[in-house]
């Protein structure tokens, strides 16, 4: 491994403006490499640090890295859940965090890296939704096997929590209709109702002459 001489603790130890060790630093990605003598890591355009027994987790600093175009922390024993931050990782062309143990969901501000051609996540502990973002549903299922916690496009398996919001969804609109349904029922009873009376009055005053005079009398008592 390229980055061998770095210290294993990096995660914690860096603060992430480190200045690298005196030998330098190669640095080896997409089959080009890279020498950085003394030079900040927040210059950086590639890192990595793969298989290097890392521990611990990844920190929100992370995003301060705007320069990488390439960060590979594969096969190390980093855990915690992925920081918002890395989405402020705008540059990055290639990511790959397979085979740690990294767990949470996916955070969906991660759909900003519009840049991404290269992506993995694969063998961690991830769970939820993979976000509804063009760039990340965009790689194949590779990108995020070995997460049985996973779910969503690319991936076979379906989200249980959309289908439940969807029923939800589902019932509270039939639920809407039902109730505007039984309302316009009630007052298209009541409207027939009041009219049929009415006219059934009249027309008894017309043919009953005795009932008729005998309403208008007592109409023009009350007057």
């Amino acid at each position: 491994m390229a980055a061998s001489s770095f210290y294993s603790s990096f995660i914690y130890s860096i603060g992430w403006y480190l200045i690298a060790s005196n030998q330098g630093l190669s640095l080896k990605s997409k089959n080009s490499i890279r020498q950085y003598n003394g030079e900040p890591l927040q210059w950086m355009t590639h890192l990595d640090l793969s298989m290097n027994m890392i521990s611990g987790i990844i920190p929100q600093e992370i995003g301060e890295l705007q320069g990488l175009q390439s960060l590979d922390l594969s096969k190390n024993h980093i855990q915690g859940s992925l920081p918002k931050s890395m989405a402020d990782m705008y540059n990055l062309q290639s990511l790959d965090l397979s085979h740690n143990g990294i767990s949470g969901s996916i955070p969906n501000e991660m759909v900003q890296l519009t840049f991404l051609e290269t992506f993995s996540i694969a063998f961690n502990n991830m769970t939820g939704m993979i976000p509804n973002g063009i760039q990340l549903r965009s790689f194949n299922e590779s990108s995020f096997e070995g997460n049985p916690g996973l779910c969503g496009p690319p991936l076979q398996k379906e989200c249980s929590s959309d289908n439940e919001n969807t029923k939800g969804i589902t019932t509270t609109e039939d639920g809407g209709k039902s109730k505007d349904y039984k309302n316009v029922l009630f007052f298209a009873i009541v409207t027939t109702s009041f009219t049929l009376g009415f006219w059934g009055f009249l027309v008894s005053l017309f043919f009953n002459k005795s009932w008729g005079m005998k309403y208008f009398k007592f109409i023009d008592q009350l007057l």
